[in-house]
């Protein structure tokens, strides 16, 4: 689908969607390619504002737009759904957004809703692991990126 796009709508502009810009810029250099940001920054709270101020110069440099804006819950799940087809979105300040792809690209939580009821996640819908990464319940079992451990 982004072979045949002429823009591309990253909903996310943390290091997923950043890399997934680049990798969409590095293969497709002719396309729009749009980073849709709630708050217009690059790369969030996790990196230091002359940081995230490099990185909008170099993504600029590399043609890639950065739009401040988010997707209503009641359009695309809110921005969590991908489209593959062309489609717009309305972003909460009113304005139009047209895309060819939209995908998102930032953290939505743990994907462990087929473990529920198992007794294996805990309150955040983790897995409930040791220091070993090993499930609480059942240590045969490892857990990585969605436990209980940092």
């Amino acid at each position: 689908a982004i072979a045949d796009a002429s823009t591309t709508v990253i909903n996310g502009a943390g290091l997923i969607g950043l890399e997934l810009a680049g990798d969409i810029r590095a293969k497709f250099p002719d396309k729009r390619i749009v980073l849709l940001s709630r708050d217009g920054k690059v790369l969030g709270s996790t990196h230091a504002p002359d940081v995230q101020e490099k990185v909008k110069k170099v993504l600029e440099s590399m043609k890639i737009e950065v739009i401040a804006g988010a997707v209503p819950s009641n359009q695309l799940g809110g921005g969590t759904e991908a489209a593959l087809e062309p489609g717009s979105v309305v972003l909460g300040s009113g304005e139009v957004l047209s895309y060819d792809v939209f995908l998102p690209a930032f953290a939505q939580g743990p994907n462990t809703q087929f473990l529920e009821g198992t007794g294996v996640l805990d309150g955040r819908k983790c897995i409930d692991a040791n220091e070993c990464l090993q499930c609480k319940k059942y240590p045969e079992i490892l857990g990585v990126g969605v436990t209980s451990q940092p």
